[in-house]
């Protein structure tokens, strides 16, 4: 009876591969690549291994989330004079092609800018690309005069 024959009969049991390895004198990893040249012979069936039902555990993270959003909802439903209107677009209503630069977040939700872009290789428009991005040189120039200053 060679190992394969071997194999065969313990599979069934439900034993590992560790297990089939250690009563037939060799390693897993033998166990598991004859396993594989038979399933792909056809000489048995693919393995599938039985699923154990997961247990839903909600998490302190989750629990907290739903208070968040519990509250946010109040705060929404009790809300009875408008915030101050900061201008701009909604997260929700902001386009491909529209300036990313923050405005800030009200009850109503997080607002942008959404002038057209500078080009497609930045996400703002050139008022907000000129303050995000510094050209090296003017900081170049910002480095000398504190050095200046200092002495």
């Amino acid at each position: 009876m060679d190992i394969a024959d071997k194999i065969k009969e313990l599979l069934p049991t439900g034993m590992t591969f560790r297990q089939i390895g250690s009563e037939l004198g060799v390693t897993r990893n033998i166990i598991a690549g004859q396993i594989y040249r038979m399933q792909a012979r056809g000489e048995i069936d693919k393995l599938h291994k039985p699923v154990a039902p997961r247990a839903v555990v909600e998490s302190p993270l989750d629990r907290q989330l739903q208070r968040n959003i519990r509250a946010s909802a109040m705060r929404l439903i009790v809300q009875e004079e408008p915030d101050e209107d900061i201008g701009g677009v909604h997260l929700l209503d902001l386009g491909e092609s529209d300036c990313r630069w923050s405005l800030g977040e009200t009850s109503r939700g997080h607002f942008f800018c959404a002038k057209p872009r500078r080009d497609v290789r930045t996400r703002y428009c050139a008022e907000h690309h000129n303050i995000v991005w510094v050209k090296s040189s003017v900081i170049a120039a910002r480095r000398k005069k504190a050095e200046d200053d200092r002495s």
